[in-house]
């Protein structure tokens, strides 16, 4: 399995148990990955796995997830926490956050959907914001208003009982859209801006394609029953998740056959 991605590339080799996995080239990525369309919708879309960084906080972090099944993309992200994050001091301080890389082409209030799934009423929210901003409108962003099952997916855009979600975009350019974990069990599969209300607007099944920047490579995740490797493009990290705890020992080669 062979996929050249760019001429300046990380190669992963991977030597495990015997099982010898090669030839996955991860690019370098530019400045932004996505950037917002120019049709009616003005939108932004973009697979939760294919963030630009993945930061953790100590135990709480976001970790791939491929539960439930009929995800879009290469999986979906779960969030991990023995505590909520109720406050936005707490959330910047404490919490864990998914950072995507987004040129927009109009500033202003964005209304924020995400295809999401919840087991019940303790792992049904999350909060978001604009380059490490959060406001009101992005906080508490819940299940209110739908009607699909525990354990499915579905399109969820309230925050709480307050009204359609929403961030600001200050202007036009490059800016961060970041995904901070509010309570353990969250996941989310897709995330959509649009400066459209939902009465203009409202995502279906498993949603629109990515809006990936011209110059971006589309996301591929190297997954088979050993371990995952994402996101493809990567910027400063890389993620290998070894699935199978019975494979304790083990080497891990990576280098750059440009260098």
């Amino acid at each position: 399995m062979k996929n050249v991605l760019s001429d300046k590339s990380l190669r992963i080799c991977c030597l495990l148990l015997g099982l010898f996995i090669s030839g996955l080239q991860f690019s370098y990525a530019q400045d932004y990955k996505f950037e917002q369309t120019d049709d009616p919708h003005k939108m932004v879309v973009m697979e939760a796995e294919n963030f630009s960084t993945n930061t953790p906080n100590g135990d709480v972090a976001w970790m791939l997830t491929d539960s439930p099944p009929d995800f879009s993309g290469q999986g979906a992200m779960m969030a991990v926490t023995a505590e909520p994050y109720t406050t936005v001091e707490t959330v910047l301080a404490s919490s864990a956050v998914l950072t995507y890389k987004i040129k927009f082409i109009r500033p202003g209030h964005h209304y924020i959907w995400a295809r999401a799934s919840r087991t019940g009423g303790g792992d049904d929210s999350y909060h978001a914001g604009i380059d490490g901003e959060i406001t009101d409108s992005s906080l508490f962003l819940t299940f209110h208003n739908t009607e699909f099952d525990y354990g499915t997916w579905g399109w969820i855009y309230y925050r709480s009982t307050a009204g359609p979600a929403s961030v600001f975009v200050p202007s036009v350019g490059v800016h961060d859209l970041n995904i901070y974990i509010r309570e353990n069990g969250f996941r989310i599969d897709k995330i959509i801006l649009t400066d459209d209300p939902a009465s203009e607007f409202t995502p279906e099944e498993m949603g629109p394609d990515e809006t990936l920047a011209s110059s971006a490579i589309n996301s591929a995740a190297m997954d088979n029953d050993i371990l995952m490797v994402y996101p493809n493009p990567a910027d400063d990290r890389l993620n290998i998740q070894i699935k199978e705890k019975r494979y304790a020992n083990g080497r891990l080669k990576i280098f750059d056959p440009v260098s």
